[in-house]
C-alpha cells in the first residue's frame, strides 16, 4: 500500500543560519502550533521539498534508486515521522495542535507582548532607557499638525535613527485614539485583521477600541484574529506610545493588512481603496481625536528573501527605489504610491505597501490634501544570510 509523504506547512518560518562553516535551516512556526524552533542541516532541504502531499515514499525511493526498505529510507521516513509528531506537517497532528492553540487564544482578552525580552527589555525601567535614547532630546514643534506618520517595525536595535524622528514628532500628541495600520507578515488569510484583545507592554496594558472594532467587523469577513498573535509590525509601535504617553489614557485601533505580495493585482488596489473608505467614514462618525501610525519597512532583498545574488549586488538599485518611493510620499497620492511598487512587480518586496496604500486611502478622504517629510532613511545589512533591509520615516501634516 502506497503512503503519501505529509505536505510541509505553508505557514511555517524556514531561516538560514551559519555556524563553523555549515549552513542550516531554522524551522520557526510563527503560530505556535508547533515546537520547537529546530534547526536542521541544509542538506535536508531536498527532503521538504518532497513533503507535498502527493509524492509517496515509494516513488521517492524508486526515483532515488533506493529499496523501499532501505537504511536511507528508513532514515528519511523517521525524520518524517519526527516532523509530523513536532506539528510541521499538513495533517491530523498539526491540525489537532492547531485547534488547542486557537481554543486557548480565543479565551485571551489581551494579546501578551511576544518581543519582550528580545527585540526590547521585558524589565520596565530598561525599557524605560532604552526608549529615552531611542527619542533622544525633545524636538521643535512641528510648523503644521502631524496626522500621520510612516515609521518602520524593524527590530529597535538597529533603527534608533529612523524611530527617533517618527516618535518625537508626535510625543505632544493629544490624540485619544492612535489607528495603527501594521503589515500583517504570517497570515493572508484575510485582507484586514481586526482584534478586540488589549496589548500588553511591560510599561502597562493598553486598550482597544473595542466599539469600533465591532463597527468594522460587522462588514469586515474575518474568522480568527490569530494573525496578531506573533505579529511585531503593532507591537514595536504599541510599546513606543505607551512609554510616550503613560500618564494619561488613549486607545489603540490595531490593524493588520495583508496582501503585498498581490501589487500587481488592480483588484488589490480596487479593494484597498474600498477598505480606506470604509475605515474613514468609521473613524470620522466616532469623532474621536485620532493620529495614523503607518507600521512598514520598505525593501527587502538577498538570499533570506529569494533572490539568486547577494544583497550588496542590489544595493544600489534598491537605493534609488526607495529614495523614489519616499519622495512620492511628500504629495502623497495612493495612486502613484502604488503605481511604483506595481511597474517593478513588487520586485523589492516592500512589506509597507498594503499598510501605506490602506492608509493614504483612508486619509485623502479625511483629510485636506497633506504634506509629507521624510525625516529619515536608512539600511540595515543581515550579513549572515547576505541580506538586506531598507526602511524610513515619513511624517505627514495638513
Amino acid at each position: 500500500m502506497s503512503s503519501v509523504i505529509p505536505a510541509f506547512r505553508h505557514d511555517v518560518s524556514v531561516n538560514v543560519h551559519s555556524e563553523n562553516g555549515e549552513t542550516f535551516l531554522v524551522l520557526h512556526d510563527p503560530f505556535g502550533f508547533a515546537d520547537g524552533p529546530i534547526m536542521i542541516h541544509s542538506d535536508m532541504i531536498d527532503i521538504l521539498d518532497v513533503c507535498d502531499g502527493e509524492t509517496t515514499f515509494e516513488e521517492l525511493a524508486s526515483s532515488s534508486e533506493l529499496g523501499a526498505d532501505s537504511k536511507e529510507m528508513l532514515r528519511l521516513r523517521a525524520f518524517v515521522g519526527q516532523l509530523d509528531e513536532m506539528g510541521f506537517l499538513e495533517g491530523e497532528r498539526s491540525a489537532a495542535r492547531r485547534k488547542r492553540v486557537l481554543d486557548e487564544w480565543s479565551q485571551l482578552t489581551v494579546r501578551p507582548a511576544v518581543c519582550a525580552g528580545s527585540t526590547y527589555p521585558s524589565e520596565p525601567e530598561k525599557l524605560r532607557e532604552l526608549l529615552a535614547r531611542m527619542t533622544g532630546e525633545r524636538s521643535q514643534p512641528a510648523a503644521s499638525k502631524v496626522v500621520a506618520a510612516l515609521i518602520p517595525h524593524i527590530d529597535y536595535r538597529v533603527a534608533e535613527n529612523a524611530y527617533r524622528p517618527g516618535f518625537n514628532a508626535i510625543r505632544d500628541s493629544d490624540a485619544d485614539l492612535f489607528v495603527i495600520v501594521g503589515t500583517s507578515h504570517y497570515w493572508s488569510e484575510n485582507r484586514i485583521v481586526l482584534t478586540q484583545k488589549d496589548y500588553a507592554t511591560p510599561l502597562g496594558t493598553i486598550s482597544t477600541d473595542k466599539q469600533l472594532v465591532k463597527q468594522l467587523a460587522q462588514v469586515l469577513d474575518q474568522e480568527t484574529d490569530l494573525a496578531h498573535k506573533p505579529e511585531h509590525s503593532i507591537e514595536l509601535h504599541a510599546v513606543f506610545l505607551k512609554y510616550l504617553f503613560e500618564d494619561r489614557p488613549f486607545t489603540i485601533l490595531p490593524i493588520l493588512v495583508s496582501g503585498y505580495t498581490d501589487v500587481e493585482d488592480q483588484d488589490f488596489h480596487n479593494e484597498m481603496r474600498e477598505l480606506g473608505a470604509l475605515l474613514a467614514r468609521t473613524i470620522s462618525l466616532s469623532e474621536r481625536n485620532v493620529m495614523w501610525l503607518i507600521s512598514g519597512d520598505l525593501s527587502h532583498v538577498g538570499k533570506k528573501f529569494g533572490d539568486d545574488v547577494p544583497a550588496i549586488v542590489l544595493e544600489s538599485e534598491v537605493l534609488d527605489f526607495d529614495r523614489m518611493l519616499l519622495d512620492s510620499l511628500e504629495k502623497p497620492v495612493p495612486e502613484t504610491f502604488h503605481r511604483l511598487i506595481s511597474l517593478t512587480d513588487n520586485r523589492y518586496r516592500v512589506c509597507g505597501h498594503a499598510p501605506v496604500l490602506l492608509t493614504l486611502e483612508a486619509l485623502s478622504r479625511l483629510h485636506p490634501p497633506l504634506k509629507g517629510t521624510v525625516a529619515a532613511r536608512d539600511i540595515w545589512h543581515e550579513e549572515e544570510t547576505q541580506s538586506m533591509v531598507s526602511f524610513g520615516t515619513v511624517l505627514f501634516s495638513e
